[in-house]
């Protein structure tokens, strides 16, 4: 009967729930000094936000972490406040912020900020003698400079958005979620640059594996980041952000073109399993969209007269919602008069196997995919698109 027991214990350990007595879980030795936020909740959990390892709540402007997690590896500190403010003009439903922290045991760490906006605009400092949370904190501060006005206006938007959803229209939610993308993708390009350079000059830290794997720009620069986990430190190398690095671009190894399309999943609006047949079509185009995302709704008027054009010579369109509300992609499709195959997971951003494996994370975004199942463009421009067909068919 111990096998049974132990292995219980071991999975219980895995999930977060028991943290010792199975492998080497280690204390949390953070502290919080912050001003002006005293009943914020705040937790720490793993760096893709699935499990929760230590929640407490602001009290005489500090905070304490009092449990421990499973190894040395990169976390996410984060605020949660629902208590409702005036930020300028606008009235803010509550606030939240993530920030991310390397712990190692053998180190402590100190995370200071005067007040709320300095967690929210990422002014905040996390103070420790552990070399790679060093790297960590001087690239943030590094980005903070070029995008804190772009994070700034994003979260007023986010908030605004997040007001709309349970007090206002549909059709005002979705005009402020077609502005939040816009915003994500901006601030997405001004860090993307620094990020590059940072992660070229340091190879003897984990922070660069790190931020590989959080990057989402793997199509156009598969090469550039292939070409630093092969160069990384052998320490490095060998490391877990680094196995994780490279697990994260081995999704997009297959998204090169000449590459074999990875599956895409959904159910079409009468809830039918779709298992889309690529051999049935000579080109067929993914184009990815959302209700929420104008651009890409929009792309419709110019995608209806090139699949009436083409659709009886071997071109068809499958159109994939990364919608995670069924009734709102029910209710664009009806409205926009989508005519060709339509399909959605109807699940978060990160449940969704068609944004991961397609690295659909901006909108609009298309794959062009031939009779075999292989790539042959990406976010192909729709004249062009016509002009290729023509000449293809």
């Amino acid at each position: 009967m111990k096998k049974p027991i132990l292995f219980l214990i071991c999975m219980l350990a895995i999930l977060g729930l028991v943290i010792t007595g199975c492998g080497e879980a280690i204390p949390i030795r953070l502290k919080g000094k912050v001003s002006g936020i005293n009943g914020t909740k705040v937790a720490l959990v793993n760096f893709n936000n699935t499990l929760v390892y230590d929640s407490v709540i602001v009290e005489n402007n500090g905070f304490q972490f009092t449990k421990s997690v499973p190894a040395d590896d990169f976390y996410v500190i984060k605020f949660l406040n629902n208590k409702s403010y005036q930020d300028e003009k606008h009235q803010m439903v509550g606030w939240r912020a993530d920030c991310s922290v390397y712990l190692s045991a053998k180190s402590d760490y100190v995370f200071k900020a005067n007040g709320r906006d300095d967690i929210l605009y990422n002014a905040y400092t996390i103070t420790s003698d552990n070399y790679d949370q060093r790297m960590l904190s001087e690239l943030n501060a590094d980005l903070s400079k070029g995008i804190k006005p772009l994070i700034k206006e994003h979260k007023m938007v986010s908030w605004r958005a997040d007001s709309l959803k349970s007090n206002g229209t549909e059709k005002e939610y979705i005009r402020y979620k077609d502005t939040i993308a816009a915003f994500e993708e901006k601030i997405y390009n001004v860090r993307r640059i620094p990020v590059h350079q940072f992660i070229k000059r340091n190879r003897k830290t984990l922070v660069a594996p790190y931020l590989i794997g959080q990057m989402n720009d793997y199509f156009t620069n598969y090469n550039f980041y292939q070409d630093i986990i092969d160069k990384l430190d052998p320490k490095i190398k060998s490391s877990i952000p680094a196995k994780r690095a490279l697990e994260s671009l081995k999704i997009s190894e297959n998204l090169h073109l000449g590459g074999v399309a990875p599956t895409v999943y959904g159910q079409n609006v009468q809830g039918e399993k779709v298992n889309y047949d690529f051999t049935k079509n000579k080109y067929t185009l993914i184009s990815f969209w959302a209700s929420y995302n104008s651009t890409s709704r929009k792309q419709r008027n110019k995608l209806e007269p090139i699949y009436k054009t083409y659709k009886t010579k071997g071109f068809d369109i499958l159109a994939v919602s990364v919608d995670n509300v069924k009734e709102w992609w029910v209710n664009a499709t009806i409205l926009d008069k989508i005519q060709w195959p339509n399909i959605s997971e109807s699940t978060s951003k990160d449940e969704s196997k068609n944004i991961q494996n397609y690295q659909a994370t901006t909108l609009p975004l298309n794959f062009l995919i031939d009779k075999e199942g292989k790539i042959v463009a990406r976010d192909i421009d729709l004249d062009s698109l016509s002009v290729w067909l023509q000449k293809k068919m």
